[in-house]
């Protein structure tokens, strides 16, 4: 049995095709798998995690010189800083400057957040605690700080932006876990250790 020349060109068009086909799949199976790096590497390189720890060490060490300390749980009013401790730091430059740097780091990540520059979900699963921490714990020291400048609402603008949607957020989904039946622990492979 011979074939004919169409059919040859037939079985040839086809098998150029697939392989034709399976290089568009595979170009494209690469470019969202670079597309998902790229959205963990943009936020990643934003925010310097070494540069965060040494501007939140001296905020810390800058306050403590004024007996002010932001304690770890600053969703609660008890653990954020007073009106009198915001006029404190906004009395002493050297610990204005430094609470500053720190709300400035998170002024800088949440315009970039907010303007889209990076996916806000995984900024959200990387930043929810330390933007909620700082916007709740230096609240009242970005209202002071508005004040001295005559009411300036752009003052930490875009981390009050953020920090409101992302609390609004964080307890929508809490009210939501709380809606749904509990789950036996060890259903989700973990043991618990007594």
């Amino acid at each position: 049995m011979s074939l004919s020349f169409s059919q040859v060109l037939s079985v040839l068009s086809l098998f150029v095709s697939t392989i034709a086909l399976m290089g568009v799949y595979f170009n494209w199976s690469n470019m969202r798998q670079t597309r998902m790096w790229n959205k963990v590497k943009s936020i990643v390189d934003f925010a310097d995690a070494e540069r965060l720890e040494r501007l939140r060490d001296d905020a810390d060490e800058q306050m403590k010189r004024l007996d002010i300390v932001l304690a770890p749980n600053t969703h609660l009013p008890e653990s954020q800083i007073t009106e009198e401790d915001a006029d404190k730091i906004l009395r002493d430059p050297e610990v204005e400057k430094a609470v500053m740097r720190l709300l400035g780091y998170f002024e800088r990540l949440s315009a970039v957040i907010n303007l889209g520059a990076v996916d806000e979900e995984l900024a959200y699963q990387f930043f929810v605690g330390e933007i909620m921490k700082s916007y709740s714990g230096f609240r009242r020291f970005i209202i002071r700080r508005r004040q001295q400048f005559r009411g300036d609402e752009e003052i930490m603008q875009e981390l009050e932006k953020l920090a409101t949607r992302w609390i609004e957020k964080k307890q929508a989904r809490m009210a939501e876990t709380r809606k749904q039946p509990t789950k036996n622990i060890a259903n989700r492979g973990l043991k618990r250790q007594l």
